[in-house]
């Protein structure tokens, strides 16, 4: 079952994020074109530089500066991945309405860059949060209108497509015949996390319902009822 909620989880985590960050890049694209409307160019000079070394051991520095608005003296700061030397001049911009708010650059890349990364990660998330509402959608459809067999218990095997925490979950196959085709057809379960073989062995399970969906019969639910594992 705990997997079963980390599955949900990280589809919501992966949606959350996605769209955070393509909403966070939008407002930094919206801020950085009001700035520009009143931004201002000017000289700073570099008072000191701070260097920052990160795990992977990137390294990054914060410059910090001092510039002259009106014969007022001002001080910012602004980060980034190039050194620069104590006491050189630099170019930065500041709010004409606000000269305490300054920047180094003008550009919007950041939050383009943003929003950019936004989208895959948002599409993963909401593509697996459909599919799984639209399996849920298909089994309670197939449940309550499909036609009901009763199909072969065959093995528990493992589906090593996939997995959550390295982690791979088990499934039942199970074959039976379809009474609107005759045809013999292999039906297998949704994803079970804890291994059913045991269960199925102490109740001596031979046959699995199975609810073929009458409006798409490629589309079925093997119950697991019979195992009380729902």
């Amino acid at each position: 079952m705990g997997d079963k909620v980390t599955e949900w989880l990280l589809a919501t985590v992966f949606a959350l994020v996605g769209v955070g960050l393509i909403i966070g890049g939008v407002f930094s694209v919206i801020s950085s074109s009001k700035f520009k409307n009143t931004a201002i160019e000017t000289t700073a000079e570099v008072i000191s530089v701070s260097k920052h070394t990160d795990t992977d051991g990137d390294t990054s520095y914060t410059v910090y500066v001092s510039y002259i608005v009106d014969g007022t003296m001002y001080n910012g700061s602004y980060s980034t991945s190039s050194y620069v030397p104590e006491g050189s001049n630099q170019t930065i911009y500041y709010d004409r309405n606000n000269p305490n708010k300054m920047k180094f650059s003008l550009s919007s890349s950041g939050g383009i860059i943003m929003s950019v990364f936004g989208i895959p990660f948002c599409a993963v998330g909401v593509g697996l949060l459909i599919i799984k509402i639209n399996k849920i959608r298909s089994k309670k459809r197939a449940i309550e209108s499909g036609d009901k067999i009763y199909a072969d218990f065959q093995k528990v095997t493992i589906n090593y497509s996939y997995s959550v925490n390295n982690r791979n979950p088990y499934i039942i196959i199970c074959t039976g015949k379809d009474n609107l085709t005759g045809q013999i057809r292999t039906f297998q379960s949704e994803n079970l996390w804890d291994n059913p073989e045991y269960v199925i062995r102490e109740k001596n399970i031979v046959t699995f319902p199975v609810y073929i969906d009458t409006m798409n019969r490629k589309n079925y639910y093997l119950s697991l009822e019979n195992l009380e594992m729902e």
